[in-house]
């Protein structure tokens, strides 16, 4: 699967927004941390201004075994299918579905490995799927942060992050 990279200094809007990303930069250990991070070109299950719903992701079939289940997120393109492993849905937003189905009890769902479990194995053959609101694992690019203030206001400020596999 790819990994994504991101530039944040456009989010940088004054010099307090700087100090801010510094303090957090130690606080993570530079390259060491990592921590989520709101893709906002692709953040939910839903395609563009749609709201997340229960069935947007299918995730597995019932086996009446099996009671945990992996959160993804399927790109297709023609018959074309990668499915993305989602590990830290947001908080609060997770939405899942049985044959259609919202379901509103029965399971529980980890918001630090993006996992559903059933406390019932769901019936063979039963579609399990899910919606919602996701965040991206990521750590900064480099350990350090070549700043100051006449780069930061020339433009000159080169802050990454990378997607991490868990």
């Amino acid at each position: 699967m790819p990994l994504f990279t991101y530039n944040i200094e456009n989010g940088i809007k004054d010099w307090v927004d700087l100090e801010d990303v510094i303090a957090f930069f130690h606080v993570a250990g530079g390259m060491f941390g990592r921590f989520r991070f709101k893709d906002w070109l692709d953040y939910k299950t839903s395609r563009g201004t749609i709201t997340p719903a229960h069935n947007d992701q299918s995730i597995g079939v019932g086996d009446g075994v099996t009671t945990t289940f992996q959160f993804v997120k399927n790109y297709v393109v023609g018959s074309h299918i990668r499915a993305r492993k989602i590990s830290k849905p947001v908080v609060d937003t997770a939405l899942i579905g049985i044959d259609g189905v919202l379901q509103s009890g029965g399971y529980t769902v980890d918001y630090t490995t993006g996992t559903v479990t059933f406390i019932s194995p769901p019936a063979v053959g039963a579609n399990i799927s899910w919606g919602g609101e996701f965040d991206v694992p990521v750590r900064f690019e480099s350990d350090n942060i070549n700043a100051s203030m006449e780069s930061w206001q020339l433009g000159n400020l080169n802050l990454g992050l990378v997607e991490v596999r868990l």
